[in-house]
C-alpha cells in the first residue's frame, strides 16, 4: 500500500518529476527515521536544500523555525517542504 502512489506517480509523470522524487525522498526518510525527529531535520535540511535543490537555505530555516513553534516538528517541516517543492515544480498540474 506504501508505494501505490509513487508507483502510479512514476507510471503517469515519469521518474523525473518532483512528485516522484519527493515520494522516494520521504520513503526512504521514514524508513531511517531513528535518533529522532531533530536528528532527521538535520538530514532533511542537507538533502532538499545541497542536493534536491527544492528549497533555500533561508526557506528551509523558516521551515525549521515552524518546527520549534508547533508540535510534532517533522512532520510539518516535511508538508512545508513538499508544498513548496511541488509548487515550484507542478507541472503537468496547475497550482
Amino acid at each position: 500500500m506504501w508505494w501505490a502512489p509513487v508507483v502510479l506517480a512514476v507510471l503517469t509523470l515519469g521518474t523525473d518529476h518532483v512528485l516522484v522524487q519527493m515520494g522516494l525522498f520521504f520513503s526512504k526518510l521514514a524508513v531511517v527515521s531513528f535518533g529522532g525527529a531533530y536528528a532527521l531535520l538535520a538530514y532533511m535540511t542537507q538533502q532538499v536544500v545541497e542536493n534536491y535543490g527544492w528549497l533555500k537555505p533561508g526557506e528551509m530555516v523558516d521551515g525549521l523555525g515552524l518546527a520549534e513553534t508547533t508540535p510534532g516538528p517533522l512532520i510539518l517541516v516535511t508538508q512545508f517542504v513538499g508544498f513548496l517543492a511541488a509548487f515550484r515544480a507542478a507541472a503537468p498540474f496547475d497550482p
